[in-house]
């Protein structure tokens, strides 16, 4: 993509990482003399796969993700200049759930706002993303922490039975558990979890019943479930 800016024009490279070495080569060469006028900006996700010789030549700039509470400070300021309503959890899900990109988050507000008549509920967005609720997750993994096999496959049936993609849940149920072991270890695990004041306290009684070993095992068997759709898909 070539811009033209105050007389100096711009070429943007994106994913430059997967540029063939025979590409990388050429483009050295241009890069060892470059005309005056032109600035590359190489975009990459995966800077360690640049050869040496490309970054040995380049200016870095590591752009780093949005924090949840500075999205949703924008979302808000949006919402409010649009004259629409969103409730405060709805805007701190989709600010966390686009996990520290802008563009993502705006584009889930814009996408939930066409839906719902300008009106949007927290549960809209829950169904919308088909996400499975906090409320689920605390269930489940109390039976688990209890060992309560019964209670915990009429959760996983529940879910299922709504329509839920399971590997979102699989994923979920992982970021629970990350979030129970934070509570485990952590002594001010409200500066680290972006979550409701109720929530972590629920998730401190939890934390006080399961061993950090336990908590492991789970993670890494939820884990290996989600990479064995990836190896199928």
């Amino acid at each position: 993509e070539m811009r033209l800016v105050t007389g100096v024009q711009t070429c943007a490279l994106p994913i430059f990482h997967m540029l063939s070495i025979g590409a990388v080569n050429a483009f050295l060469k241009t890069l060892e003399e470059p005309p005056s006028n032109i600035i590359f900006i190489l975009a990459t996700t995966d800077a360690q796969k640049l050869p040496i010789t490309i970054l040995s030549r380049c200016q870095r700039f590591d752009f780093k993700r949005i924090k949840s509470a500075d999205i949703f400070e924008r979302l808000r300021k949006i919402v409010e200049k649009q004259g629409v309503f969103v409730g405060d959890n709805s805007l701190k899900l989709i600010s966390r759930i686009s996990d520290g990109a802008m563009r993502d988050a705006l584009s889930i507000l814009d996408q939930a706002i066409s839906m719902n008549d300008g009106a949007v509920e927290y549960d809209n967005v829950i169904d919308m993303l088909g996400l499975v609720t906090s409320e689920s997750l605390i269930k489940l993994s109390e039976s688990v922490i209890d060992r309560n096999i019964e209670g915990a496959i009429k959760v996983i049936n529940e879910i299922v039975i709504s329509g839920k993609d399971i590997y979102v849940f699989i994923k979920d149920m992982t970021t629970h558990m990350r979030n129970l072991l934070m509570a485990k270890v952590s002594e001010n695990v409200e500066d680290i979890l972006d979550m409701s004041s109720e929530n972590i306290d629920i998730l401190k009684k939890q934390a006080a019943k399961i061993r950090v070993e336990e908590i492991m095992r789970n993670i890494k068997i939820q884990i290996g479930r989600a990479s064995c759709r990836e190896r199928v898909f």
